[in-house]
């Protein structure tokens, strides 16, 4: 529920998580939707993952393609739910974030693609970075 990954977030979570989920740790594969799903729960977890530098973490995760689809929607759903992106816009607007986000979509398979789509159209929402997207490869 959206209260209990709030608490857990607020518990100290998302370090731990992020641990895991650059690890080569078996638990990786519970760490990872348990990471991604703090950017859908509220504010206080998005709070906690900006604190921490998850968007990093995040974009880390679109190296592996079994984690690129939960990772990108994790970045579409936090920029398009905060009151004022401005903050998370100008880091995912530098260019090792851009470069990130556009080689996973680039280097995707026709499978792949079709889980990605959704969050790149929901990132380019965002005026700042629909206009740095469009000066990309």
């Amino acid at each position: 529920s959206k209260e209990r990954r709030e608490q857990a977030a607020r518990a100290g979570i998302v370090p731990h998580a992020q641990r895991l989920a650059m690890s080569l740790s078996p638990l990786r594969k519970l760490a990872v939707p348990i990471l991604c799903d703090l950017a859908h729960a509220g504010s206080d977890a998005r709070a906690e993952l900006w604190r921490h530098g998850a968007v990093r973490t995040f974009l880390g995760l679109l190296e592996y393609p079994e984690w690129q689809s939960i990772a990108l929607n994790a970045l579409a759903t936090w920029v398009t739910s905060e009151v004022d992106p401005t903050f998370l816009e100008e880091e995912l607007a530098k260019p090792d974030c851009v470069e990130a986000v556009v080689d996973c979509v680039d280097q995707s398979d026709t499978k792949s693609m079709a889980g990605l789509l959704a969050p790149v159209l929901k990132i380019l929402t965002s005026e700042l970075l629909n206009k740095i997207y469009a000066h990309t490869k």
